[in-house]
């Protein structure tokens, strides 16, 4: 979903607990531990490239990573992506940043939520569907669809903006 960022128009609340924090390369191996079940295997090299191109945020209680998203240049602007959460509330809050650091100009989210608080952000933050994304996976253990406690998602994609 491609378009000019439009600053979120409610500020962020994070529940009592909860820090939400810019992320940077101490952070990886927690990160690793919350993709690997959502993405369906271990994608560490993947993800050490992106960080080092990528803006991360994660959402964190205690020690504990709940949520994390990477911002980085792409084509005319920039993209958000790859994000992992186990709730649209716990996405949105670490997508937040990144829409509000960009707003005025051009942001892009993958994404295979068409409905939903998610879905409903990201609209509301001025990227519209330019098209659907479907996720080819090769394992039935990437978590695609239904989020819950201590079950993530990805939100958003990595590759699909690759070229």
């Amino acid at each position: 979903m491609p378009g000019e960022a439009i600053a979120p128009s409610k500020p962020l609340t994070i529940v009592e607990g909860q820090t939400l924090r810019r992320l940077d390369r101490s952070d990886l191996d927690a990160v690793v531990v919350l993709d690997s079940p959502a993405f369906g295997t271990d994608r560490r090299r993947h993800l050490v490239r992106l960080f080092e191109s990528s803006i991360c945020y994660g959402l964190y209680e205690g020690e504990r990573l709940l949520a994390y998203s990477m911002r980085r240049r792409f084509g005319r602007g920039h993209v958000v992506g790859p994000i992992v959460a186990s709730c649209d509330e716990d996405a949105i809050a670490v997508t937040h940043p990144h829409v509000k650091a960009h707003a005025g100009t051009f942001l892009r989210i993958d994404t295979h939520f068409g409905s939903g608080p998610f879905a409903n952000f990201v609209h509301q933050s001025g990227m519209a569907a330019y098209d659907t994304v479907t996720t080819m996976v090769t394992s039935d253990k990437a978590n695609y669809g239904a989020s819950g406690p201590g079950k993530h998602v990805v939100y958003a994609l990595a590759s699909q903006s690759f070229g």
